[in-house]
């Protein structure tokens, strides 16, 4: 669920959860967005739709010269699991980018049966890098290391560097 929404100049960029799935009793949330050019919105259009997983807590930043970074949770755990710990070993973190005009194809950023949870998305400017921070297995209870237990991820644009790293102790 969710949407968030990032402002550069005139551009305005917004992303939400949608469930694309018509059918009765069926559910498939997908990541839609909208585009604002400072003179018009783009309608409506999906950003990431595989069938096979479900996406949900889009965040978003602008990066350097109109281009954009999404991330979101991907789930493609068995829609009929019920137990908590084994549909969040099947969630990971997505991304794509925005080059102004269209998104890259989805990719991920994370893939292993460890919880990674909703993640959130910033720019620096003058360090011309965006830092990406999500909820990861917590070593202790999850309500007081989740700081801790965070991965992050520095980008350089227009590439991400291949693999997470923890957060450095002495940056908490």
């Amino acid at each position: 669920a969710g949407g968030d929404i990032a402002i550069s100049g005139q551009n305005i960029l917004l992303i939400m959860t949608a469930d694309t799935d018509s059918a009765a009793g069926s559910v498939s949330p997908d990541i839609m967005y909208r585009y604002f050019d400072g003179t018009s919105w783009q309608a409506l259009a999906p950003l990431a739709t595989e069938p096979d997983l479900w996406e949900l807590d889009p965040a978003l930043t602008f990066l350097a010269n109109g281009n954009a970074l999404a991330l979101w949770t991907s789930n493609d755990g068995d829609k009929s699991l019920a137990d908590l710990n084994d549909i969040f070993a099947h969630q990971d973190i997505r991304y794509s980018i925005w080059n102004g005009t269209s998104w890259s194809t989805p990719a991920g950023l994370t893939d292993d049966l460890e919880t990674d949870g909703t993640a959130d998305v910033s720019y620096n400017a003058t360090a011309d890098k965006a830092v990406a921070v999500w909820a990861g297995p917590a070593s202790t209870k999850m309500n007081t290391a989740i700081a801790r237990d965070n991965s992050f991820l520095i980008v350089r644009p227009p590439t991400f560097m291949t693999q997470p790293e923890r957060v450095p102790t002495d940056l908490l």
